[in-house]
């Protein structure tokens, strides 16, 4: 049997069970996320998750790596190469005990490195026989490389540095004798992980990267009924590490890993009732359960930490409690949460802030939206972006930020349309002091020649104008925040669609005062200047379209203020155009 079926067998009747290696009292806790760093290298070196089609050269890359990394390594444990017997071979020092992270990195990069040359042969076109070649030359391949040697590629480059040797024909089998020696690997580190003071998930880690292993290595000896059997087992082990995971990146590493057995596990069962020879017919489904299982556990696990948002009608997770730290401290209601106690510090409604108040939220703001970018920033760098619990995990830390910038955006907004109320009322002050003057001066001496109007002093209308276009650009911002437009829910987006043309509406009839103002300063100045009545009366025609518009869209989204708003501004709209021609007919 394969030594690494040997490794997993159970003790079975009378046989004596395996003796039990007892940790002294004191000794060093052994704990190494393995398959995160070994994620992490894969991504980093030619084997990122997600690529179509992964070539010998890609495994070629990541199997030099190895080679550097065991090196390195080998020279921090003083396991280094050793020369052996007269022919002065050179074979490395054999780990006995992992007493360290490092000699547990160094027994899973053996058996990493031995997987990738096993594939990158697969995948060679070298290894494709012949057409004349006859089958003495797989048993030439065999007889070429033991498989219970360590030399490796470290021996390979150490040879070479001495000698050329002619290249040798490699074949398929040779990549049957690298997935053996893989599995050889997998399984002393599962044995010394075994007897060391390891913790139980760095066990559970090294068992089922050993049983994982062994299933690739009974596949190529076509025992397709122990490799099924070595794959299931597996895939529920690393189900079971991704239901324990801790974090995302955790989870995604070990679903792949699972869903690698699975189809692993799924090939040999096609095969075995191809073959027709198929009896076990629940050991997938059996498989399939733990699996499910092990979700539904994650599931409750994860819904009993993470508080959630509204956001466009949808519930939007707040993954860590620092973050939901910052939520709570920017006056955003969590779900399920109490109203009354958040609003007693930051009451909802922005028009009701004071200075001091809208300051302080929008600082807050702030540093809850700086909070979820540094989060979503650690989340998607380095190998393990693109994972399914990554990607959800991004998307919900996406869509909290556009509910913090969302409130943001409607903070300064209520401040513009603050300072757009204050300017208008002083320009309208302005006008009737302005027209008051002009009305006493031609009553005091009606024989006088007519006075001419004056302009209103104070701010005009050309600064509600700029005022509108910013918060023609504050809608515009909140309307392009993710989730508006996709949102089940679009009652968000129809209520900026109505607010949008709403200021468009108020900022064509300023401008069209603004206008108005230039023909009034003409007539007092006693130039002629024609353009700019045009221009008022063409502006003022637009702002009544823009205004009928905006009723709709105000009644669309059941906004029956806008809706009366839009219908004044339309009256004042009239009354302005009025004003013009009487004027400029006095």
């Amino acid at each position: 049997k394969s030594p690494s079926i040997v490794a997993m067998a159970e003790p079975v009747g009378d046989d004596p069970p395996a003796e039990e290696h007892e940790v002294p009292p004191g000794a060093v806790v052994v704990d190494l996320p393995l398959h995160e760093r070994l994620h992490a290298c894969r991504a980093s070196h030619g084997l990122r998750r997600g690529e179509d089609a992964l070539e010998a050269k890609n495994y070629t890359e990541y199997r030099k790596f190895l080679s550097r990394r065991l090196a390195a390594l080998r020279q921090s444990l003083n396991l280094a190469m050793r020369s052996k017997g007269a022919a002065k071979q050179v074979v490395p020092k054999a780990v006995t005990a992992c007493t360290s992270a490092d000699h547990v990195l160094l027994l899973a990069f053996l058996a990493e490195r031995a997987w990738a040359t096993a594939l990158e042969r697969k995948l060679s076109p070298e290894t494709r026989r012949p057409s004349g070649a006859s089958n003495d030359d797989d048993d030439d391949a065999d007889d070429d490389e033991d498989p219970d040697d360590d030399d490796d590629e470290d021996a390979e480059d150490a040879s070479k540095t001495k000698q050329k040797k002619k290249k040798k024909k490699v074949y398929p089998r040779r990549a049957a004798l690298r997935l053996r020696k893989a599995a050889k690997h997998a399984a002393d580190l599962e044995r010394l992980v075994g007897q060391a003071n390891a913790t139980d998930r760095l066990k559970s880690e090294t068992a089922a990267m050993a049983r994982y292993l062994a299933g690739l290595d009974l596949e190529a000896k076509d025992d397709l009924a122990g490799a099924h059997e070595a794959f299931r087992n597996a895939q529920t082990t690393y189900a079971e590490l991704g239901a324990s995971g801790t974090t995302a990146q955790q989870q995604d590493v070990f679903e792949q890993r699972a869903k690698e057995a699975r189809a692993a596990s799924a090939r040999c069962e096609y095969a075995l009732r191809v073959r027709g020879v198929w009896r076990d017919h629940d050991a997938t489904d059996l498989s399939d359960k733990a699996t499910d299982a092990a979700t539904q556990r994650r599931a409750q696990t994860t819904s009993a930490v993470v508080i959630s948002v509204e956001w466009c009608g949808a519930s939007v997770a707040v993954p860590s409690e620092k973050l939901a730290r910052k939520v709570r401290a920017a006056g955003i209601v969590p779900v399920g949460d109490d109203v009354d106690a958040i609003e007693t510090e930051a009451p909802a409604d922005p028009q009701l802030l004071s200075d001091a108040a809208t300051s302080k939220r929008l600082q807050a703001l702030d540093d809850a939206i700086k909070t979820a970018t540094s989060e979503e920033t650690q989340l998607t760098a380095g190998a393990f972006a693109g994972g399914e619990r990554v990607e959800a995990l991004r998307r919900d830390l996406e869509l909290l930020r556009a509910r913090l910038r969302y409130e943001k955006l409607a903070i300064v907004s209520a401040r513009v349309e603050r300072a757009v109320a204050e300017r208008v009322e002083q320009w309208r002050a302005g006008r009737l002091r302005a027209l008051a003057e002009t009305l006493r001066g031609r009553d005091a001496d009606d024989d006088a020649e007519t006075p001419k109007p004056s302009i209103p002093a104070g701010p005009g209308a050309d600064e509600a104008v700029r005022l509108y276009e910013s918060l023609l650009r504050l809608t515009a911002d909140a309307a392009a925040l993710p989730g508006v437009r996709d949102a089940p829910d679009d009652a968000l987006a129809e209520t900026l669609q109505a607010k949008d043309a709403a200021y468009q509406a108020y900022r064509c009839y300023y401008l069209a005062e603004a206008y108005a103002e230039h023909h009034l300063a003409s007539l007092s100045a006693a130039t002629s200047a024609p353009s700019s009545k045009r221009a008022a009366q063409a502006l003022f025609d637009r702002a009544v379209y823009l205004s009928e518009r905006a009723t709709m869209e105000a009644e669309a989204s059941a906004d029956d203020v806008g809706a009366r708003a839009m219908v004044d501004l339309a009256d004042r709209i009239y009354s302005a155009g009025m004003f013009l021609v009487t004027i400029d007919q006095d």
